[in-house]
């Protein structure tokens, strides 16, 4: 083929080949990264030319002319930085032997910020390029490059602090991330680490957040520290057991000075916002154990892990000691923080808004808890911290990051039980004896339970008391969930201690504190109870706060039970019979109550138009019938119950209807559904469709005399494609129905004119026939169409939903019935049937 010949050309090559080609006709050329990839020897040859590189590097670094379209005007640039970055060996070698080269590219930095976006994702992705490994590339050659552009970056005075100039731009902060974690040579990676040590690049970063007005500088220098913390523990995790030596960047981030730098930035004087967010987010990072809690099988594992928790918990101790004295600073910040301006949201204006400042403040305080430092937590007693959440939690009913705080906090505090060594008695602590004394928690936590039920029930304005209306109900504020969750504990530990729980009595002052107190907390018929035991039954009787130990062997079936009962599942059905073998002798009972929920609950989803005044549809209609009852018995399930109305006028009864009997239905199904003895059973020859053959010659007959013959599509009919001679009735039919009662009328998938037609056309055809075909009722003349549509193979056989319901056509009530003349236009026979009057 023309692809094999060996006289074919490139197109690039014969461009090459062209007089006067110019670098950016080379870049037009829509294949030229595809034969730059491919190692296009001529292509190569030409853009290694020295004029050609400097002219590439002029693309990444400068800015085209502003008088260019927008779509087309970064198009070279863009191209260039494909074709330099396009895992070719020479151009990584050409770019690193000419320091001309490189120079120019470095001058990209020495610009002024703000640098052009798109021109500094070009010039970072051709020098992060450098230092990153390929593949394909020789290890040898890797080291070269990398060795090389170390070297040219030690030569630099003023690297780091041009580097941290245009700190505020994302990619020069990953640009700077990648040559410090990317290095897969280890020595090198250490004298990068060393270097970039000595030249204090911590502490530049950190000094970043001292700039004014420097808000997204502040984020990027926070979320730069953060991934080094990260980076650096992860591999000193993984590298520990080949000894290599400790990172220096890390080490000096988990000293005392590092942590007291960024105190100073923190708690200093009309410190941004922006700022204190960013040093508090380090600080956190910092003290958070990311370290594997569950043991491993694994014993050299085990072993690294010990050792790493080990040295987490030494440099905790280190920063905890360093932030102990300034907990004070912290209070007033948190009394007094930033000044933000008001947020109007979808539930008010806060005014001022609860800010990240307060929240991270929160989240730092959490962490500080969780320690267990005793200096810290007698510090955290003498103030008012406890105090000041509190208060917040109230103030801010919405924000549910600071409740979760508050809640951690908050149960912390009642569960820090005091014990001797060598006791089982449980002490109060005096952690606990500040939250319940000093702070008043059960009063507290009782006004913030009436605060929502007064926010949830307000009381009827002087408009709704003239009017006789109720006021409506409110939602529950959003704090409810997390106090909800205070009180169980609080409970809890009361029940566990006495000690405790005299404790908390003693601080309830007043009669009218104490009966709420106890009406709430009872254990049966108390509020909090019966909310309880809502949720868990929402969510299966399962604690959602309870953690689980799944390696553990726990299983849901009884040993003797667990080895056979796959095996059994797969070989047996299992009957009644077979659960009770298995020991569940109750299952059966507990199926039809699951079946009764489940038909109840199916049936109220069906909640007719004007019931949301009650959720239950207990309002009563015109004629005094409950709504919800009616709604309730529209749907059953999967297939609708036949509907008949005992009352011939119930069509004019302008809104009940009569009586419908779906009550008497569901009831028939449920009963039928627990007699399981009454169930139709099918025996080995009971069933035609298993020994019929619905080709043979016997079927057709069968069909033939059921009158069915037709029942197919007849494509070649003349009459086939006209709609008006099958259906001349269906617009009057739905202008008809259109008044009537929409329980009464009986309409095209309506079963009550086919349970009516099944008795009267018997002898053509059995009853499941008369339950899955339709008719079409017309106020006109009154007659119906009925389209019968099936095969040989259902002829004689119940069709699924009538057996699946297990409710006899004769079961059935009708109403009074009435003669009127059906009409199949496929058969052209006529077959006396029933319907309700219209």
């Amino acid at each position: 083929m023309f692809w094999d010949s060996a006289n074919s050309m490139s197109n690039i090559d014969s461009l090459l080949t062209k007089e006067g080609i110019t670098l950016k006709d080379v870049l037009e050329y829509e294949d030229v990264l595809q034969e730059c990839k491919s190692q296009n020897t001529k292509l190569l040859q030409y853009l290694n030319r020295t004029e050609v590189f400097d002219e590439l590097i002029d693309l990444i670094i400068e800015e085209p002319p502003a008088d260019l379209d927008e779509n087309v005007r970064f198009m070279h640039s863009n191209m260039a930085c494909e074709i330099l970055t396009s895992d070719v060996p020479s151009f990584k070698t050409h770019l690193v032997e000419n320091q001309n080269f490189l120079n120019k590219l470095y001058s990209f930095l020495h610009r002024e910020p703000p640098l052009n976006p798109l021109l500094t994702s070009f010039f970072c992705k051709t020098f992060g390029m450098l230092i990153s490994k390929r593949n394909e590339q020789d290890y040898f050659s890797y080291k070269s490059v990398c060795l090389q552009v170390l070297e040219f970056i030690k030569s630099k005075k003023g690297f780091l602090t041009t580097m941290l100039k245009h700190f505020g731009n994302q990619v020069v902060t990953d640009l700077l991330l990648c040559y410090i974690t990317d290095i897969e040579d280890a020595e090198l990676k250490s004298e990068l680490l060393e270097w970039l040590n000595e030249q204090n690049l911590i502490a530049g970063i950190i000094n970043l957040l001292k700039l004014p007005g420097e808000t997204q500088k502040h984020y990027n220098v926070a979320q730069f520290l953060i991934e080094l913390i990260k980076i650096g523990r992860c591999k000193r995790q993984n590298e520990r057991q080949d000894k290599v030596t400790s990172d220096p960047i890390l080490d000096t981030l988990e000293n005392e000075a590092t942590t007291q730098m960024l105190l100073d930035i923190i708690l200093r004087e009309n410190s941004e916002e922006s700022a204190i967010v960013g040093g508090i987010r380090i600080i956190l990072r910092l003290l958070e154990n990311t370290i594997i809690q569950e043991p491993v099988s694994d014993t050299a594992l085990q072993m690294v892990i010990d050792a790493e928790k080990e040295h987490h918990d030494t440099v905790v101790l280190r920063l905890v000691n360093v932030i102990h004295p300034r907990i004070l600073e912290f209070i007033r910040i948190l009394s007094n923080p930033p000044q933000k301006p008001d947020i109007i949201t979808t539930v008010g204006v806060l005014s001022p808004p609860l800010g990240n400042v307060r929240l991270q403040i929160c989240n730092l305080f959490t962490v500080l808890i969780e320690t267990e430092n005793s200096d810290v937590i007698r510090t955290i007693c003498g103030t008012d911290f406890y105090s000041t959440l509190l208060n917040l939690f109230k103030q801010y009913c919405w924000n549910n990051f600071l409740h979760n705080q508050v809640k951690v906090c908050v149960n912390y505090a009642i569960q820090s039980f005091d014990q001797r060594e060598g006791e089982t008695k449980l002490l109060t602590s005096d952690l606990q004896r500040h939250i319940i004394c000093d702070c008043k928690l059960a009063s507290r936590l009782v006004d913030l339970w009436n605060y929502n039920e007064e926010m949830q029930n307000p009381k009827p304005t002087e408009e709704e008391e003239e009017a006789g209306k109720s006021p409506r109900k409110c939602r529950r504020l959003g704090y409810m969930g997390h106090l909800i969750e205070m009180f169980e504990v609080l409970v809890t530990n009361m029940n566990v201690s006495e000690e405790f729980c005299a404790l908390v009595d003693s601080t309830l002052e007043g009669d009218d504190l104490k009966d709420r107190w106890r009406h709430i907390i009872e254990t049966e018929g108390g509020e909090l109870s019966a909310i309880l035991a809502v949720q868990k039954r929402f969510l299966a009787d399962h604690d959602p706060y309870q953690k689980k130990d799944f390696s553990s062997d726990v299983t849901i079936f009884p040993k003797e039970i667990e080895n056979n009962l796959n095996d059994y599942i797969h070989n047996a059905l299992m009957d009644s019979s077979s659960f009770e073998l298995l020991g569940f002798s109750n299952t059966v009972e507990h199926l039809t109550k699951m079946f009764d929920v489940a038909c109840q609950s199916t049936a109220n989803a069906f909640i007719m138009p004007g019931m949301d005044s009650d959720m239950y549809g207990e309002d009563e209609d015109d004629d005094g019938t409950e709504v919800g009852d009616e709604a309730r018995n529209f749907y059953t399930g999967r297939g609708r119950i036949p509907a008949q109305s005992d009352d011939s006028e119930g069509g004019d009864g302008g809104g009940g209807g009569g009586h419908r009997p779906f009550d008497d239905d569901l009831s028939t199904a449920i009963d039928l559904f627990r007699n399981k003895a009454a169930w139709p059973s099918v025996g080995a020859g009971d069933n035609p469709a298993e020994s019929d053959d619905p080709w043979s010659t016997a079927a057709e007959q069968n069909v033939a005399e059921s009158g069915m013959s037709d029942a197919w599509a007849n494509f070649g009919s003349d009459g086939f494609a006209d709609f008006d001679s099958h259906f001349t009735d269906f617009q009057s039919a739905q202008m008809g129905k259109s008044n009537e009662d929409p329980f009464a009328t009986a309409d095209m998938f309506d079963a009550s004119a086919s349970g009516a037609d099944a008795q009267q056309s018997a002898s053509h055809s059995t009853a499941a026939d008369a339950v899955s075909s339709s008719s079409s009722v017309t106020n006109d003349n009154a007659s119906v169409t009925t389209p019968i549509a099936g095969d040989s193979r259902n002829a004689n056989n119940e069709s699924d939903d009538a057996r699946n319901s297990n409710v006899a056509i004769d079961d059935v009530p009708l109403s009074s019935p009435a003669a009127v003349e059906t009409t199949n236009s496929s058969c052209q026979q006529s077959i006396p049937t029933t319907t309700e009057d219209a």
